[in-house]
């Protein structure tokens, strides 16, 4: 659906994206009791496997004992061959035991997407998708057209605002430097702010700041949810904006599989670029997991469960 998403409108693509949801909430529920009833029998299976292996490591070294006694002289050989011929017994059915709970068990662990989703605690089941709203009513007569896309289902992004620049010292018997004349807005959500004057030298502690008349460029950016149940279509960026489960980030995504404080994105003299805060459930960019990593438009960005994409402009 995501390769295809590019070919189809987007109300189009959320539309058949929604009834997917649906049904695959549907089944999510219906699954639900039978899921849990099966890690019920799961942990008593467990907890005989566990046992029985117990059992069979203690025969073992039951077994190596007799053995070492033998050699020792303990044992008359009429003794030893009794001994030895009942724990060889006592080993095969427990073998033939654990082989048989081993069918068992992977028959519950194929159930399931892995053992640590079978034998962890049920997740809450997913609420059903809103309905997909009624779309706006159009205007008869013969100038009438219909909409291309549903314009209410767009986000417009925030624009970044202009960073100010610290006050210059003040020159010393020297004129003014020209003010530059003024530039005409950029189209293209690229923020250009003007030259700063010149100013003292900064601390040891400031050295990789912008040097003074530099040109700063900050280009507008933004996270598109591709999942439908966020929310939010679009969450503009800042220069430093934190994303996690709680209000204080400035991209919230209140699912259960992202940490309060998730990741950050960060805009660098590079590029943006992206940081996994030592979260849970980690942090993926175009299907791997990442630490920390550059961005680029159009890369595929996961927080936990939640998936999104990464724009410029």
């Amino acid at each position: 659906m995501n390769q295809e998403q590019g070919k189809v409108s987007d109300v189009v693509y959320r539309r058949v994206r929604r009834d997917y949801e649906t049904k695959s909430n549907e089944l999510e529920r219906k699954a639900a009791p039978l899921k849990e009833r099966a890690r019920q029998e799961y942990a008593k299976l467990k907890s005989l496997l566990d046992r029985l292996q117990s059992q069979h490591t203690a025969t073992k070294l039951d077994r190596e004992e007799v053995d070492f006694r033998h050699r020792l002289g303990e044992f008359a050989n009429g003794d030893y061959d009794k001994k030895v011929k009942e724990l060889d017994g006592k080993l095969a059915e427990q073998e033939d035991q654990l082989a048989e709970i081993g069918e068992v068990r992977t028959r519950f662990v194929d159930a399931f997407d892995s053992e640590e989703e079978l034998a962890a605690a049920p997740a809450p089941a997913p609420p059903p998708a809103p309905p997909e709203p009624a779309p706006a009513p159009v205007a008869k007569g013969p100038a009438a057209k219909a909409p291309m896309f549903d314009p209410s289902a767009v986000t417009a992004p925030q624009p970044i605002e202009p960073v100010p620049a610290p006050a210059p010292a003040a020159p010393e018997r020297t004129a003014a430097p020209p003010v530059p004349p003024p530039q005409p807005p950029p189209t293209d959500g690229t923020v250009i702010l003007p030259p700063e004057s010149p100013a003292p030298a900064p601390p040891a502690a400031a050295a990789s700041e912008t040097p003074a008349g530099r040109t700063v460029v900050l280009t507008l950016a933004k996270l598109v949810a591709v999942d439908t149940d966020l929310g939010a279509a679009e969450f503009p960026l800042q220069p430093l904006s934190f994303i996690g489960r709680t209000p204080d980030n400035q991209v919230r995504l209140n699912k259960p599989a992202v940490s309060r404080r998730h990741a950050q994105i960060t805009q660098t003299d590079k590029g943006w670029a992206i940081k996994d805060l030592q979260s849970e459930n980690g942090s993926y960019v175009n299907g791997e997991k990442i630490g920390e990593r550059p961005l680029a438009d159009g890369d595929r960005v996961q927080i936990g469960t939640v998936r999104l994409v990464f724009k410029l402009g």
